[in-house]
């Protein structure tokens, strides 16, 4: 997993960067503090799950689905895919600064 991409989503979910981890390890990372907010604080991951712009069909097919996986599994799914998403958009469409925006 590139550490770019890995520090991108680790600011935005309050996680904490260890290099060189694989892709399974991280979204159990993720995994794990969706378990923890799901159990202590709803309102605030369904905040942060809006604000990562994550399609509300899909949150609520996952929640519908418990039975085929667990909440905090197939959230943290999610989680990962758009902020990969996201990232790749950003790399995409990255703009140099513009000159003499700084000076105002």
């Amino acid at each position: 997993m590139e550490l770019a991409l890995q520090k991108h989503i680790a600011e935005k979910l309050e996680l904490e960067v260890v290099p060189g981890m694989s892709e399974e390890a991280f979204i159990f990372m993720i995994q794990q503090r969706v378990k923890f907010l799901l159990d202590t604080d709803k309102d605030l991951l369904f905040s942060h799950l809006y604000r990562l712009d994550i399609d509300a069909a899909k949150i609520n097919a996952v929640l519908r689905l418990t039975h085929l996986i667990k909440p905090e599994e197939g959230l943290a799914l999610l989680i990962f895919e758009r902020q990969v998403e996201r990232f790749r958009t950003k790399q995409k469409f990255k703009q140099d600064p513009i000159e003499g925006w700084d000076s105002w």
